[in-house]
């Protein structure tokens, strides 16, 4: 999703859109993508300026995954602590990589 919104920020004007106008949205799982795409480090991961999303409506998001690895998703969630840390919105961390 985040190299998905680089692309759509990077080729905006061939399709009639307006890079500075970038916003994004979601539900349930859709919201935890919309998040991560909020606390990502455009910068750092993409080269592009550090307000690429302008905002965003997230709706009944997972923002912690910490209690994923806790549940019985975890026999097939195989987070580690970087991943956890790294995708878990509520909790951002600077300098993420993970994609």
């Amino acid at each position: 999703m985040r190299r998905a919104l680089a692309w759509v920020y990077r080729n905006a004007k061939e399709f009639g859109g307006d890079a500075s106008r970038l916003y994004v949205s979601g539900h349930s799982s859709g919201a935890h993508l919309a998040g991560v795409a909020l606390v990502t480090d455009w910068r750092k991961e993409f080269d592009l300026p550090a307000d690429t999303v302008k905002g965003g409506l997230l709706c009944s998001g997972i923002h912690d995954l910490k209690p994923v690895r806790l549940s019985a998703r975890s026999s097939y969630v195989k987070f580690t602590d970087e991943m956890e840390h790294a995708l878990s919105t509520q909790r951002p961390s600077t300098g993420s990589t993970a994609r």
